[in-house]
């Protein structure tokens, strides 16, 4: 279930703010997984089974 973005999401975009490049993102890709892409998918299959069930 979604629970909203967690600090490593703050912490993934305050390490890219400067300079978002491969190295950069290849240096916090943990972060990226933990605070970004994991959050997304967990909104993603909520919503598509809502949607899914109501309409």
């Amino acid at each position: 279930m979604f629970e909203g973005f967690n600090v490593y999401t703050i912490m993934y975009y305050k390490a890219i703010y400067k300079d978002n490049n491969k190295k950069v993102y290849q240096d916090n890709e943990q972060l990226y997984l933990e605070g970004v892409k994991f959050p997304l998918d967990e909104l993603y299959f909520e919503l598509y089974n809502y949607f899914r069930k109501n309409f």
